[in-house]
Order: C-alpha cells, then sequence, then structure tokens
C-alpha cells in the first residue's frame, strides 16, 4: 500500500513538474528557447513565469522580446511600456534600463511612431552616450 502511494505520488510530480517549476527556471527555459531562435516555446515559458511573478521586470522585459521577433510590436511596446512604469524599475541598473528602452525604441520603430522612437533612442544615450545601436 505504502508503495503503491509512493509511486502515484512520484508520477504526479513528474507529471505535474511544471506547476512546481519557479519563475527563475521557467524564465531561464525561456532564455534557452529564445537563444535558439525558438520564439513560440520561449513566449509559452515566459507567460508561466510572469504568472507566477508578475512583478519582475526582466520577465517582462524578456516577454516583450519575444513579441517584438515574433512581429507582435504592439503587444511589445504595451509590455515594454508597463514594464517601465513599475515601482521596481526605480531600483533597476542602468545596463537593464538602457536595454528596455532601445527595446521600445525599436517597437516603436516598427509600429511607425518615429518621433517616439527617437525619444527613446535619445533616453538609452542619456544613459549610455557610448551605445553605438542607439546612436
Amino acid at each position: 500500500m505504502i508503495r503503491s502511494v509512493f509511486i502515484f505520488c512520484c508520477v504526479f510530480l513528474l507529471s505535474f513538474g511544471g506547476v512546481l517549476s519557479t519563475s527563475n527556471s521557467l524564465n531561464e527555459q525561456g532564455n534557452e528557447h529564445f537563444v535558439e531562435k525558438e520564439y513560440e516555446p520561449a513566449l509559452m515559458e515566459y507567460l508561466a513565469a510572469q504568472v507566477k511573478d508578475p512583478d519582475d521586470p526582466r520577465i517582462r522585459y524578456n516577454l516583450g522580446s519575444t513579441l517584438y521577433e515574433l512581429g507582435r510590436y504592439q503587444e511589445a511596446k504595451e509590455v515594454f511600456e508597463r514594464t517601465l512604469a513599475m515601482e521596481s524599475m526605480k531600483d533597476m541598473d542602468s545596463n537593464f534600463k538602457s536595454e528596455l528602452l532601445y527595446n521600445y525604441g525599436n517597437a516603436l520603430y516598427r509600429l511607425g511612431v518615429m518621433d517616439q522612437a527617437a525619444e527613446k533612442y535619445k533616453s538609452v544615450l542619456d544613459i549610455n552616450s557610448n551605445d553605438e545601436d542607439a546612436k
């Protein structure tokens, strides 16, 4: 009887391992897919990570970047916009903020909102005047 319960528990945990995953592990799995240019699976991992930790700006950044790569520029813009408005962004390092602003600018550019895109690129240069991409 005890053995049967043990086997059931093991099968259950293996079957529902995603439920037990942490936001960090889901984010890392998404990163692995992203590097391999597997954007749909990356998107699924980032969405699952965001459910577990909706206030993590790095997960949101990854989500926005993936939406951008999928050509979903309006959604990417909205994710970047909401991420920049987060309270936790005040404590983020300048490199991260600069990357977020740059990608936000790219989404705006793709949407044809050139003046706002240029404004974001200028914000990147305010943080890092040596950023060649923003120039």
